[in-house]
C-alpha cells in the first residue's frame, strides 16, 4: 500500500511540473519511500521509524510544490525573480533587527548572513558562559544561605561593602584585555571606558567586529543589576560641535539599544542616561 501511495504522488507531482522545476527536491523525497520501504522489508514491525521516514518524505514533497509553484511563476514573469530575492532580504533584516543590526544587500546576502551567524554565535557563547556562571552561582548561593543563618543578626560593614565592591571590580576587570576597557571605581560609580569600540568617521553604526566586546560589557553589567547605567558617545575633532554632539549621543543610542536587544530588556525597563 505505501508504494501504491509513494507511486501516486509521484504522478501527481509530475502532472504538476514538479519534476521539471524542482527535480532535486523530489529525488530527495522519492529515496526517502525508498528507505521507507527497505525498513519494512527488513523489518515489517519497525512501524515507529518508517512513520517518521514517511513523515520525512512527505515534507519534502510538499517542499517541491512549494518551490516548483514559486519557480513556475518566475518562469512566466521573470520581473517576479526580484520580488523572491526581496523577500529573502526582508526575512533576513527581521532576523538581523532582532539582533540589533541592520542587513546590507549591495554585494549580496553573504555579508548579512555572515553577521547574523556571527551574532548568533556571540549569543550562543554568552548563553554557555551564563550557564556556567548560573551553575557556579547556585553553589555560591548555597554555601551563602549557611552563613546568613550563621549571620542573619550580623550587620555587613562599610569594609565590607567596599571590599565586595573591589573584588567586583577585579573580576569585571578580568574581563576586558587593556587594549579593549580600562575598569574603574570612582565613589560608587563603576566606569567602563572602551578603547576596543570605535566608529567608522560620521557613523554610528556598531560594526561586527565589536560584538564580541559588547557581549562582554553585557557580561559585566549584569554583575550590577537594576543601577543606572549611563552610556557616553565620542567624536574626533571633524565637523562642528552641534554636529558632533548629535552623532556622538547617537553613537550612545546605538550601543544602547544594542544591549537592551541583546540583554532582553524591553525599552521601558533599566535605567539609561545618554
Amino acid at each position: 500500500m505505501l508504494k501504491k501511495a509513494e507511486d501516486k504522488n509521484v504522478a501527481d507531482l509530475e502532472d504538476k511540473n514538479v519534476a521539471d522545476l524542482a527535480p532535486l527536491t523530489l529525488t530527495e523525497a522519492k529515496s526517502i519511500y525508498q528507505e521507507v520501504l527497505s525498513a519494512l522489508e527488513n523489518n515489517r514491525y519497525a512501524k515507529s521509524n518508517a512513520r517518521e521516514l514517511a513523515a520525512k518524505a512527505e515534507y519534502q514533497v510538499k517542499h517541491a510544490i512549494y518551490l516548483a509553484a514559486v519557480l513556475d511563476e518566475v518562469r512566466k514573469d521573470k520581473k517576479k525573480w526580484e520580488v523572491v530575492f526581496r523577500n529573502f532580504e526582508d526575512r533576513f533584516d527581521q532576523i538581523a533587527s532582532q539582533l540589533g543590526f541592520q542587513g546590507h544587500y549591495e554585494n549580496g546576502l553573504a555579508e548579512t548572513e555572515k553577521d547574523i551567524v556571527l551574532a548568533i554565535q556571540n549569543l550562543t557563547d554568552e548563553n554557555k558562559t551564563l550557564k556556567e556562571e548560573l551553575k557556579e552561582l547556585q553553589t555560591k548561593n548555597e554555601q551563602l544561605s549557611e552563613k546568613v543563618q550563621q549571620y542573619e543578626n550580623t550587620v555587613v560593614t562599610e569594609l565590607e561593602k567596599k571590599k565586595e565592591r573591589e573584588e567586583k571590580l577585579r573580576k569585571i576587570e578580568q574581563i576586558f584585555t587593556p587594549d579593549e576597557a580600562q575598569v574603574l571605581l570612582s565613589g560608587n560609580h563603576l566606569i567602563i571606558r572602551l578603547y576596543g569600540l570605535t566608529f567608522r568617521s560620521g557613523t554610528a553604526v556598531i560594526m561586527p567586529e565589536h560584538f564580541m566586546l559588547l557581549t562582554k560589557v553585557m557580561r559585566a553589567l549584569r554583575e550590577f543589576p537594576n543601577k543606572t547605567i549611563e552610556i557616553a558617545g565620542h567624536t574626533d575633532s571633524q565637523g562642528n560641535d552641534a554636529y558632533n554632539l548629535n552623532l556622538s549621543e547617537n553613537r550612545a543610542a546605538a550601543i544602547r539599544a544594542y544591549l537592551e536587544a541583546n540583554m532582553g530588556l524591553p525599552p521601558d525597563q533599566g535605567n539609561w542616561l545618554i
